[in-house]
């Protein structure tokens, strides 16, 4: 939700990584975190190019094509984000993101868990419209 009637500070949006059906989703993961800690817009550019890219990658080259895109697309150390990655640099923030999903049921991506107040409202599961969270929400 970019705009909307929502005033500053009401929403919280908590993003976890979490390899949904992907042989290349772990090492993804890692390439992410390793991103997230030197840029959050590369980061973001770089789950986007994930998306939109996915039936290109597979368990063997998801990491050279992490490179090659971030070498090419973003002002980060591209060597060192894969560097990290392999070495499992994130391995604990990675771990954490997993179990978390594991923890609240995560069967697909993405997935929202819609609280007001503290109190869980709803599941939303899929690519819904900004109708679906107004409505739940009651925006």
């Amino acid at each position: 939700m970019e705009s909307g009637p929502i005033t500053d500070g009401e929403l919280t949006y908590i993003y976890r990584n979490f390899p949904y059906a992907f042989p290349w989703g772990e090492p993804a993961m890692q390439a992410l975190e390793a991103t997230l800690a030197r840029s959050e817009p590369a980061h973001w550019a770089l789950k986007a190019h994930y998306f939109a890219e996915q039936s290109k990658f597979g368990g063997g080259n998801v990491l050279d094509r992490t490179e090659a895109f971030l070498a090419s697309e973003t002002d980060v150390d591209a060597a060192a984000v894969v560097a990290d990655a392999e070495a499992k640099a994130f391995v604990e923030a990675v771990r954490t993101d997993i179990d978390a999903g594991e923890a609240a049921g995560v069967v697909s991506t993405p997935t929202f868990y819609l609280f007001d107040d503290g109190q869980f409202l709803t599941e939303v599961r899929g690519a819904q419209s900004y109708d679906v969270f107004a409505s739940a929400l009651g925006l």
